[in-house]
């Protein structure tokens, strides 16, 4: 019994090594056969995504996000980076390559969105930061996109009526001002850089509603143009030089970095000129005022369309999800710095007050 007993012990412990064995293998895909995540970003430097030491936000959220989901680049999922890293006209080219490897999925942002809807109508496209896709052709309707992009947008309801209250705000925060320069992003020739300026004031008053707001308010927008943030304070010297009064900075890529938000947020300390922003994370970094959604909430949702999609969900019936709120912050410490004493009915709205 005592040898009997023996075998039995060594046959179940093979029988145990063996089916571990398979086990661990059909569990463990070979490198080949990993799904791919094409990551189409739109500033931020290629080798610091390969690399792992990218800070954009962007990336930082969208591969922790997939690691608490169980993804983990290079195990059991391939995270394909490509960037057009600040040459904004690169993107359909990258696009094209991610969706000719082919990936299962894409994960893009603003203009990146776009190129990648127009470079596969089958491959699942994510879309981080994005204004109007419905009004954009890219979804049938936010609750069924019906095609192959979904993700998150940017704002709830309509663009310019988050622009007219930022106006509204800078102008109850500091009345005596009447003029205010609109900071953007340009990535022409300096020779043209004056034309595109022009065209830019003549949209915003063409825009009814933006117009409307400018008169009643009594105030006037020019804009002003940076080709990169080396350039900004040339930009922002030329805004105070033409006799801008407060400064009104558009959200592109560029202005997510915390580092850019304390270098703009010194610059307009200096020229004495308060600042709006759209991106939340500048108020907290030296910033006069910012009001919009949370653009990190956007982030850290993407993991989680991408999860649901390599799963099998069909991008057509995931619903386009909207910001929840928007927010207003609010840096007392940059007020004091600029000579201006904030409404105490301003800073009872304020979600957050920095000093």
């Amino acid at each position: 019994m005592r040898r009997r007993g023996g075998l039995f012990l060594k046959y179940f412990a093979f029988i145990a090594l063996l089916l571990g064995t398979v086990t661990s293998w059909a569990l463990a895909p070979a490198q080949g056969s990993l799904k791919r995540i094409g990551f189409l970003a739109n500033s931020v430097p290629q080798a610091e995504m390969e690399a792992g030491t990218a800070t954009h936000p962007a990336v930082t959220e969208f591969v922790t996000g997939l690691r608490k989901l169980g993804w983990i680049d290079g195990k059991n999922v391939r995270i394909v980076w490509k960037s057009a890293e600040g040459e904004y006209g690169r993107l359909p080219q990258l696009a094209e390559e991610l969706a000719g490897m082919p990936v299962d999925v894409i994960v893009a942002f603003g203009g990146g969105v776009n190129a990648a809807a127009r470079a596969t109508r089958t491959i699942p496209v994510v879309m981080v930061t994005y204004y109007s896709p419905v009004e954009e052709g890219l979804a049938a309707s936010l609750a069924r996109p019906g095609g192959n992009v979904t993700g998150t947008v940017l704002v709830a309801g309509g663009r310019e009526q988050h622009n007219e209250k930022r106006l509204s705000l800078l102008k109850e925060a500091v009345p005596r001002i009447a003029r205010i320069a609109f900071v953007t992003l340009w990535k022409g020739p300096v020779s043209g850089r004056q034309a595109v300026e022009a065209r830019i004031e003549e949209a915003f008053r063409r825009s009814p509603a933006l117009s409307a707001t400018t008169n009643s308010l009594g105030l006037e927008v020019s804009a002003v143009t940076f080709a990169t943030l080396q350039d900004m304070p040339a930009a922002i010297e030329r805004a105070a030089r033409a006799g801008a009064q407060a400064l009104w900075f558009d959200d592109v890529p560029e202005l997510h970095y915390p580092d850019a938000q304390a270098m703009i947020a010194s610059e307009a300390r200096r020229h004495r000129l308060p600042d709006m922003h759209q991106v939340l994370g500048a108020a907290a970094n030296g910033g006069f005022m910012a009001f919009g959604s949370d653009i990190t909430a956007n982030y850290r949702r993407a993991p989680h369309f991408v999860d649901r999609i390599l799963r099998g969900q069909a991008p057509a019936d995931m619903p386009i999800e909207q910001p929840s709120r928007v927010e207003l912050h609010v840096n007392r410490g940059a007020a004091r710095a600029l000579g201006i004493e904030l409404p105490p009915s301003l800073l009872l709205r304020a979600d957050r007050v920095f000093d």
